[in-house]
């Protein structure tokens, strides 16, 4: 038995659906494959993360089986994204989370500066790269080190720094994640807790090395939003996870384009191949959608366990574009349909599971506390249910309780 799990980052809306009605993206979009699936298989919803402001870190690891509670898990997005980038990252060092922001108004008045509602997208790697070195060569002192990842998202190493941390003084605990200051002004946002001024230094004095740096002159001159600021965090350490093979009984493996799954695959021994024998797509590259299940297909007497991710709904929905998070969820849908009649010419016995990660708003751009929609798929039984997938429809079926009861649940099935 072979399993597939799709996770659709941001697939579902706002919870308390009667909001929305039928009138959510995903109730709003063509999805007959997901609905055919529905209609023969399993259909319910998941808590999948009980936090009130639910990381992408926090539910994969969750539907990944892992106890999110365990305070030996460690929940940083930033510690998993920088073992995908092959950071040497020690005990005693500190990583966040960087992200590339645009600001408008004078670089030096805080009290009426604003960050960009759109953030910097389309950052390629070669301006990435040349903004990181300047921030290096401007900013180094021996302790922080800025690495670039994909686009404008990268990660900081605070070296040794720790040691410093107690029970109350928890170095870049208060700091703030940029989708939540995007188009307002950054003052209120500002760390006040331990280490802060280390924190407001460096978002000042990255506005003065980047506001004229050559790569910000030529993205003007072509009519896009200069990177003009660093803004950190995501705070996290040096993580590690009980192996998921012995923990699960699956030989797996991640197709997915985020440093921030590909971490998680490497900390928990979880084969990632695909990231380095296909490449990172834009996260709405069409052709990164069917690659992904091209590569399922050339690998499927490798591993039993496919664990799948698309962002592109949650990336939509950040930037409130109810229309571009519709269009991507009918492509995948299209691409889930590629894979179910795959597996069925080649005889194979399987789960399809879809599932999102959390629920993403496009009205706020923000992800939010709820449950969201799953279904199972079972190629060797088939149910007869009057459902689509939708969050309305899944609220009448099944539900568990946590993140970390879908691969028991899919084990059951």
């Amino acid at each position: 038995m072979k399993h597939f799990v799709i996770c659709i980052s941001g697939l579902a809306s706002k919870s308390g659906y009667s909001q929305y009605g039928a009138d959510t993206p995903l109730a709003k979009a063509q999805t007959k494959n997901f609905d055919l699936l529905a209609s023969k298989g399993y259909v319910g919803s998941i808590k999948v993360s009980s936090d009130d402001n639910p990381s992408t870190a926090i539910c994969n690891l969750a539907l990944l089986g892992y106890d999110v509670k365990d305070k030996n898990i460690e929940l940083g997005p930033s510690s998993y994204e920088a073992l995908s980038l092959n950071i040497n990252v020690q005990a005693d060092d500190l990583v966040f989370r960087t992200d590339f922001v645009s600001m408008t108004g004078k670089m030096d008045d805080l009290d009426h500066l604003k960050m960009e509602p759109t953030g910097v997208d389309f950052l390629s790697k070669e301006e990435s790269e040349q903004l990181t070195y300047s921030l290096n060569e401007g900013l180094s002192d021996g302790i922080l080190e800025l690495y670039n990842g994909i686009s404008y998202r990268g990660c900081a190493i605070f070296r040794g720094a720790r040691a410093n941390d107690d029970k109350d003084n928890i170095f870049g605990k208060d700091l703030v994640a940029p989708i939540k200051v995007m188009g307002k002004t950054v003052k209120q946002f500002l760390p006040n807790g331990f280490g802060s001024d280390i924190f407001r230094n460096i978002f000042s004095r990255s506005l003065e090395i980047l506001k004229n740096h050559p790569v910000n002159q030529d993205r003007i001159y072509r009519k896009l939003l200069p990177a003009n600021g660093i803004w950190l965090f995501g705070r996290g350490t040096k993580p590690s996870l009980p192996n998921f093979k012995e923990k699960s009984g699956f030989d797996a493996t991640v197709v997915s384009d985020s440093n921030l799954v590909n971490g998680i695959a490497i900390a928990a021994g979880i084969d990632n191949s695909y990231l380095k024998n296909c490449g990172q797509h834009k996260w709405n590259d069409i052709e990164g959608y069917t690659k992904k299940i091209d590569y399922i297909f050339d690998n499927i007497d490798s591993h039993d366990f496919f664990y799948v991710q698309f962002i592109s709904p949650n990336k939509y929905s950040h930037l409130n574009d109810e229309s571009g998070k519709i269009f991507s969820i009918e492509k995948i849908d299209k691409e889930i349909g590629r894979l179910k009649e795959g597996l069925d010419r080649l005889g194979i016995e399987y789960t399809l599971t879809v599932v999102s990660d959390h629920v993403t708003d496009v009205k706020t751009g923000l992800s939010q506390k709820g449950v969201v929609p799953f279904l199972t798929y079972k190629s060797t039984y088939s149910l007869n249910n009057s459902v689509k997938f939708t969050e309305n429809d899944a609220q009448l079926g099944i539900y568990l309780s946590d993140g970390a009861s879908l691969i028991k649940f899919i084990k059951m099935c």
